[in-house]
C-alpha cells in the first residue's frame, strides 16, 4: 500500500480500515493531518489540516 506524501518532520501516528469497506483507509499524522483513501491507498485526499477539517 502506498501512503500519502508527508512533510519530512511528520509521520503516521494512526491508521484505520473501514470494517464495512476494505478499500477505505484513513491515516492520521503526528501533526494532526488526516488523509482518506477509498482505493486501498492508490489515491489520498487530505480531509484535515492540523486538526481542522477541510471542506
Amino acid at each position: 500500500m502506498k501512503l500519502p506524501v508527508l512533510d519530512n518532520d511528520d509521520a503516521v501516528s494512526y491508521m484505520a480500515q473501514n470494517p464495512k469497506d476494505a478499500n477505505e483507509i484513513a491515516v492520521a499524522t503526528f501533526k494532526k493531518d488526516v488523509y482518506l483513501s477509498k482505493d486501498l491507498g492508490l489515491n489520498w485526499t487530505k480531509i484535515a489540516d492540523k486538526g481542522n477539517g477541510i471542506y
